[in-house]
């Protein structure tokens, strides 16, 4: 985890980041003095304490602010990973690609899709929700027992915090006809639904209305990658070309 600043940033973080690695050093220099002083080595600390806990308040501010970032980064990745998952299924079946007959068949060639046309999209909708469920963008989340229960044969207390293997439960043969399969028919459903509508529909739609994908090979590689979210062991690359364009229309 870490963070960059550069000297023309507009809040002046720069600056306050040199200033802050500058006073540290004068501050360990002063307390690192007090050393050889013998029994008045703690001379130092009362005398610098108020600057050493005030510095270590701004290392805090510091480090919440990064935390804050890489928390809305990761947001983003999640996102974007499973717009990549989308459209790799979608080019591993190209009959999937009847997403662009739909729009076109309700919106035309005039525009490009909005966010109010998603609810008379439902096919769209359907490829979404089944990429969800094939790759969650969080494969494994935690919940805390609201009570007493028994799983599996042992005795969950209440409020223990429990790991919830979304990737297994979405493939698990037992809950889903076919699970390892790309169906794009069907009421099927998924965590993340609210993510789905909020974003990708509209992205996704977009990007099957405006653009043909040219890739490399036959079958692009669905192999998810380790890690805390579902990413691709190999990257999507492929190479976009102009069906639509609407700003000419």
């Amino acid at each position: 985890m870490s963070t960059r600043c550069s000297g023309d940033d507009d809040d002046g973080e720069a600056e306050r980041c040199r200033e802050l690695v500058k006073k540290s050093f004068e501050l360990a220099a002063k307390l690192c003095f007090g050393d050889v002083l013998g029994p008045l080595k703690k001379l130092g600390f009362w005398i610098y304490g108020k600057q050493a806990l005030n510095l270590s308040k701004w290392y805090d501010e510091l480090l919440e602010k990064i935390l804050k970032e890489h928390e809305e980064r990761d947001g983003t990745d999640t996102t974007a990973e499973a717009m990549q998952w989308t459209i790799a299924e979608l080019l591993n079946h190209p009959d999937a690609f009847k997403v662009r007959q739909e729009i076109e068949s309700v919106i035309g060639r005039t525009r490009l899709v909005e966010e109010t046309d998603i609810p008379s999209l439902p096919y769209l909708q359907a490829v979404v929700k089944e990429t969800l469920r094939l790759y969650p963008p969080a494969p494994v989340t935690t919940r805390e027992c609201r009570q007493n229960c028994r799983i599996k044969g042992f005795d969950i207390p209440e409020k223990t915090a429990v790991s919830i293997n979304l990737y297994a439960i979405m493939r698990d043969p037992d809950a889903w006809d076919n699970p390892e399969n790309f169906a794009r028919k069907g009421r099927r459903g998924c965590p993340g639904s609210m993510l789905a509508f909020a974003v990708m529909n509209t992205v996704i739609a977009a990007m099957v209305q405006c653009f043909d994908w040219n890739v490399n090979g036959d079958k692009i590689d669905t192999q998810p990658g380790p890690g805390m979210s579902m990413s691709m062991v190999h990257p999507l690359l492929c190479q976009p070309v102009v069906h639509f364009n609407p700003f000419a229309a």
